[in-house]
């Protein structure tokens, strides 16, 4: 067997990578696809589901630390009454509930003061399910273009990487 040459060499790198960033992509694509196909089906289903009224039992701003980064997230939390069952719940709506800016998450925070009235929607069979602004997630669209361009590089890279090499004159078999 003949020694490879460097482009031989560097051809077989490149297959190694591409597989690599393939299965990455891959593992990716697995995640983002399927959590934020299920956040938009069940945020498009919310605008149907049914109503109760509701008020808010509290409304803060909580910080958290994310990757070296300081995000925001408002906390509503709300009762409500089903069939003469009290239900609560705590997700204004869905997605991504972060903010980047504390100011935008106190703004949003006081959309919701302790003690208001709002409208709760409930997922049929189970309340315990619900929101307070439906429809899907504001993320949602761009979690699930995400995906899809992980699954398309996933493909494309998996593609590179396994195909076989078109033989040329004087190349090892």
């Amino acid at each position: 067997m003949s020694e490879l040459t460097p482009a031989q060499r560097t051809w077989n790198q490149r297959r190694v990578i591409s597989r690599i960033v393939g299965l990455f992509a891959i593992v990716a694509a697995l995640i983002l696809l399927p959590v934020s196909a299920g956040d938009w089906k069940r945020g498009h289903d919310s605008a149907t589901w049914p109503r109760a009224n509701g008020s808010i039992t509290s409304s803060e701003v909580r910080t958290d630390r994310v990757r070296r980064r300081t995000v925001y997230r408002p906390f509503i939390a709300y009762r409500f009454q089903v069939d003469g069952r009290e239900f609560t719940g705590n997700r204004p709506f869905f997605g991504s509930t972060s903010f980047a800016r504390e100011e935008e998450a106190r703004a949003y925070a006081a959309k919701y003061p302790v003690g208001k009235a709002v409208e709760v929607r409930y997922e049929p069979g189970q309340p315990e399910s619900c929101v307070l602004e439906p429809g899907p997630p504001r993320d949602g669209a761009f979690l699930l273009s995400i995906g899809v361009v992980c699954l398309l590089l996933a493909i494309a890279a998996i593609w590179f990487g396994f195909r076989r090499r078109l033989a040329r004159p004087g190349d090892p078999e």
